[in-house]
């Protein structure tokens, strides 16, 4: 099956990833590499949320994670608040604009 372009360019070789709420250290470290190895760093952004985005407040970053956690642990290792989880436009707003190129 021969598959017919329909005239749509992308501009992008790696899909843009925005996270706004945070995560783990090693994990986002990982994916960074990943970006960087298709020379595309640019193209994922983490944002922690307000309650994490002072480094020195995220004292688990090279703490392995332990076994059998509940969920509500687990966030605790992801610098989660999940009181705090929303829409959070002043990150994905102008990411978005600068993403689909929009002037203004």
């Amino acid at each position: 099956m021969k598959i017919r372009s329909i005239g749509i360019r992308l501009r992008w070789r790696v899909t843009p990833l925005l996270f706004t709420e945070g995560g783990r250290a090693n994990q986002y470290a990982k994916i960074q590499r990943a970006y960087a190895l298709e020379n595309a760093p640019d193209q994922v952004q983490l944002h922690h949320c307000e309650q994490y985005e002072d480094p020195a407040s995220r004292k688990l970053d090279d703490v392995p994670l332990p076994e059998g956690l509940t969920y509500e642990e687990y966030f605790e290792y992801a610098y989660v608040n999940v009181s705090e989880h929303r829409f959070r436009h002043w990150h994905a707003v102008p990411w978005l604009r600068n993403l689909f190129r929009m002037d203004g």
